[in-house]
């Protein structure tokens, strides 16, 4: 309807205009309106409304005859909504008709015949190009619109929905670059544009799969994902990229976000070769072959433009072909003992699969129908009489993929239980006990995700039943969810009863004691309070909520990492903020109970007395693990145990650690041999305010190759430092523990002077990013006394350690060669550059036929970036002497005796090798990088009082 009155309102205005500005109609009549074909004008169907104003000759009362206009744009789309007007001529002094196209882009004409009519239009959307005219002179006019990136580049006010083309943006990259939209499209078929953060633990699950797919389409397709989040330095975004393994473009966002109204991470946008946004998914995409499935489609050389709400589309969803048992059968096969149930399927949509009957390993069970469709679920209701006091039972066995495919159990639409994983046995599950005699609806939904098929992906039912006197005879830990607001009042405006709440030692509300049930705050879903918004999404929404935003989202993302996902504690200060949230956005009387809609806790059953831990154990300061300090050095145990069964951003759980002496301590790991054959850890210590530390940078010697973490620190007694160690590969699951030693009032370790990565990222006032080659790590000194360098203290004066060169073990400047192999590869013959020695290696011999076959399109390139024709003369382009013979006397200097192993293959570092190694650096990618030799080196670093950790760039 809206349509329609927007599209008759159109005309009206458009007959208006003309009538005030063309001096050949003569008058407007407020009665006349468009007639059935959508044609504007008078009884005969044009745009005049007297009598006949042609010139044609032909009189007033020629036949009229339908003329068609089609308009499809370059990708083939119809264009619904554009105004054509037809004229008698290019003087356009003789409008015949105009109409709107309908959504097949085409708009029927009644007009008399002529040869030639002139068509202009009106209307057309930002981005496509349009001639001053059309002429045709069939009865059939078929336009085609192309389109491209908008040169305009400012995005703001600008709202991008589906069709929208896209104004063209700038960013820069983690590595300085530039990224543009339309020059991506100059290259690519494709843009796909990912809106993320760091935090966001659902844009970590969805960007391996991303990766994945763009690996395989790269040449035809781009990415840029975009941070909205200043918070996020261009540093942490680096930083993560290195972590996630990501090959495409990361950059801060330039207001597209607000553009595209994001309100979920991750959310991605797909536009295609014209220009155009033809797919919007808010939420992860989690499946690689839907990654693929989408760039398939939009590379596709014969790729026809569509407007995609879900990629889902194309792939269609798969009707059920199998039916529900009636209820009489599918309880023959479920009950167990004295129950009354009514099973029945869902019916009001056709692409819900039903439970069926079936058998595992010949034990006659219901089981899920929609293995192995994707994006499906499989659903089931059960209507069941209970007492008061009486808990639902059932037995289950899952073989689904953990985490992605799960069972829900929803009583009463609150979400009871979240089954998932390979079952390696029966399991018994108590979704529900009755506080009240009555009917409860009982919903089983198994939900199937895009991605990965796992084991049999289905669940299998048996065996429902009541048990009754819940209290005593539910045998296994079962925690039961209660709201907190209960009792709706009937007009819907708020609750009747809430429930009572205290605030216990141990700086958390309970409910109904100290020593009762935790309070949880749902954060990330939809709650009691609303049923269309959560308090993320309030606080995302509403600019009331803007001072308070930043605190909360610390809030929300503990409850996004929580281990019952979304809920999250409440200590006084989360109290508050859900207050004010609950006040602002609330209509009506303030009600100071409001906030505890919010809220839920769950009721403790077969766990003799104890209530559910805190699901956000690990996630913050103040929830942190305590730690057990070892007394001695070199113990075996590693008391700590941390344990990771879920993707956490940001990373890892923290624990609490509290020295009870002042002094150097060393933090180890025991990461077990078989994890280290697949993965690494990594390590950080923050304070109690939450700020980083100290980062563990693989610094020492003998454990840089080393899987675990070998953290070195001067720690205050009294202090509360915060722990965090956690595999490098997010998705890793498993456990290790780690060890806290005293190594006494100081200590001295061998470690690298310059660990870590190889350059900085400097970004101005204006956003302008600029990398920079460094040397990084701690400064050193040379000592006019004894001709050695020493480190550099943080106050500024020199250190006690001198520099050493190691000449035997490998380094990662050099693709994991030591320098001793250098030396054997000529680098330190300055006579030739890097090119010279890559040229020599590998094609001094080539004959220049050979050169051609090799190099193939890239042959005259290559030839003059390697100046091959001089090689063959034996001229080579170096900037110093052959310093091989020095090297090798250096070698030799190497310390192969003494109780110091640290040492060993090392040299200490004069003036005449600090030149020598700094012209290898010159030499290999490290040119005018001031000290860059000190990235081959070591010394011994005081971990005492005074001690302060430099980073490592």
């Amino acid at each position: 309807m809206k349509k329609t009155t927007r599209s008759m309102a159109l005309l009206l205005v458009l007959a208006m205009i003309f009538c005030l500005f063309m001096g050949t109609l003569t008058s407007c009549k407020e009665e006349e309106t468009p007639d059935e074909n959508g044609n504007g004008g008078n009884e005969n169907g044009n745009g005049n409304t007297g009598g006949d104003n042609s010139n044609d000759g032909t009189g007033g009362n020629t036949a009229k005859i339908n003329y068609t206009v089609n308009i499809r744009n370059a990708g083939g789309r119809a264009m619904p909504g554009i105004t054509v007007t037809v004229w008698q001529d290019s003087t356009y002094q003789q409008m015949e008709n105009f109409g709107v196209t309908d959504e097949n882009g085409s708009v029927v004409l009644s007009m008399k015949p002529l040869d030639t009519y002139v068509a202009k239009l009106s209307g057309v959307p930002e981005g496509y190009t349009v001639a001053d005219s059309y002429s045709f002179t069939g009865t059939t006019l078929d336009i085609t619109l192309t389109s491209k990136v908008i040169s305009n580049t400012n995005q703001t006010g600008v709202v991008y929905t589906l069709g929208s083309i896209m104004r063209d943006f700038t960013v820069i990259n983690t590595n300085g670059d530039e990224v543009t939209l339309s020059k991506l499209l100059e290259e690519k078929d494709a843009v796909l544009i990912n809106f993320w953060y760091i935090n966001c633990s659902w844009c970590g699950e969805e960007f391996p799969y991303m990766e994945s797919a763009y690996q395989q389409y790269s040449d035809d397709i781009a990415i840029v994902g975009l941070n909205p989040y200043t918070s996020d330095t261009m540093a942490d975004i680096k930083t993560y990229k290195t972590t996630y393994g990501l090959s495409f473009d990361l950059a801060h966002d330039v207001g597209l976000a607000t553009a595209f109204g994001v309100k979920s991470y991750p959310t991605s946008v797909l536009v295609d070769r014209y220009g155009a946004v033809c797919l919007i998914v808010n939420g992860a995409i989690t499946g690689e072959k839907y990654f693929s499935m989408i760039f398939e489609h939009f590379t596709a050389t014969d790729y026809k433009q569509q407007l995609l709400t879900s990629y889902e589309e194309l792939s269609p969803r798969e009707k059920p072909d199998v039916t529900m048992p009636d209820s009489e059968t599918v309880g023959g096969v479920l009950n167990s003992g004295n129950i009354n149930v009514t099973y029945y399927p869902e019916e009001k949509d056709e692409y819900a699969w039903p439970f069926v009957e079936g058998t595992l390993d010949g034990v006659a069970c219901i089981k899920s129908s929609n293995a192995k469709k994707d994006s499906s679920y499989s659903i089931m209701y059960a209507d069941v009489v209970m007492k008061a006091g009486e808990a639902l039972a059932f037995d289950y066995f899952c073989l689904s993929e953990f985490g992605s495919d799960i069972l829900h159990v929803i009583v009463d639409n609150v979400p009871i239980n979240a089954i998932s994983g390979v079952s390696e046995d029966w399991e018994t599950c108590y979704p529900f006990v009755a506080t009240e005699d009555g009917t409860y609806t009982v919903a089983f939904t198994y939900l199937k995700d895009s991605g990965t098929d796992v084991e049999d992906d289905t669940v299998y039912l048996k065996s429902f039943r009541i048990i009754e006197n819940a209290e005593e005879n539910i045998d296994t830990a079962t925690y039961i969810p209660r709201m907190c607001a209960t009792d709706p009042y009937a007009n819907g405006d708020g609750y009747e009863t809430y429930s009572e709440i205290v605030l216990g030692e141990d700086g958390y509300y309970h409910v109904g004691s100290a020593d009762g049930p935790l309070l949880l705050a749902d954060l990330m879903g939809k709650t009691n309070f609303s049923s269309d918004n959560s308090v993320f999404g309030f606080i995302t929404d509403d600019s009331r909520l803007a001072d308070y935003y930043e605190a909360i989202v610390t809030y929300c993302n503990y409850a996004s990492n929580s281990q019952i996902y979304g809920l999250c504690t409440v200590d006084e200060t989360l109290r508050g903020y859900l207050e004010i949230v609950a006040n602002t956005v609330s209509v009506g009387d303030e009600d100071p109970n409001r906030w505890l809609q919010f809220c839920r806790y769950y009721d403790a059953y077969g766990t003799d007395g104890a209530q559910l831990s805190d699901p956000i154990m690990g996630l913050a300061p103040h929830s942190a693990y305590p730690t057990v300090e070892n007394t001695e050095v070199g113990l075996e145990e590693y008391p700590n145990i941390v344990s990771y069964d879920r993707v956490l951003m940001p990373r890892g759980l923290w624990y609490s650690f509290t020295p009870s002496v002042s002094g150097a301590y060393r933090i180890v790991s025991n990461l077990s041999k078989a994890d280290a054959e697949n993965t690494f850890l990594e390590g950080w210590i923050f304070l109690e305010d939450g700020s980083f530390w100290y980062q563990y940078s693989r610094c020492e010697r003998i454990m840089s190759e080393d899987a675990n973490v070998y953290m070195y620190a001067y720690l205050e007694a009294g202090t509360t430092y915060y722990i965090d160690i956690a595999y490098n590969d997010l998705y890793y699951v498993g456990s290790f523990g780690f060890k806290i030693e005293y190594l006494g009032e100081d200590y001295n370790y061998f470690r690298a002077v310059s660990p870590g990565a190889a350059f900085t990222t400097e970004i101005d006032e204006d956003g302008n990013v600029t990398n920079h080659k460094i040397a990084g790590g701690v400064e050193v000194v040379y000592n006019e006394e004894d001709g050695y360098y020493y480190n550099k203290l943080a106050d500024g004066s020199m250190g006690t350690s001198k520099i050493y060169a190691d000449f035997t073990m490998f380094t990662s400047i050099f693709g994991q060669k030591a320098l001793y192999q250098l030396i054997e590869a000529g680098a330190f013959d300055f006579t030739k550059s890097e090119d010279d020695h890559v040229a020599i290696y590998y094609y001094e011999n080539f004959t220049d036929a050979e050169l051609r076959e090799e190099w193939g399109a890239n042959y005259e390139a290559y030839y003059e970036l390697y100046q091959m024709s001089d090689i063959k003369h034996g001229i080579y382009h170096g900037s110093g002497e052959d310093l091989t013979e020095l090297a090798e006397q250096y070698y030799a200097q190497i310390i192969t005796e003494g109780d110091d192993i640290n040492v060993k293959g090392c040299v200490a570092v004069n003036a005449e090798l600090a030149d020598l190694l700094q012209q290898l650096m010159d030499k290999y990618t490290f040119e005018q990088v001031e000290n860059s030799w000190v990235k081959l080196c070591y010394f011994y670093e005081y971990v005492g009082e005074g001690w302060v950790w430099i980073p490592s760039n």
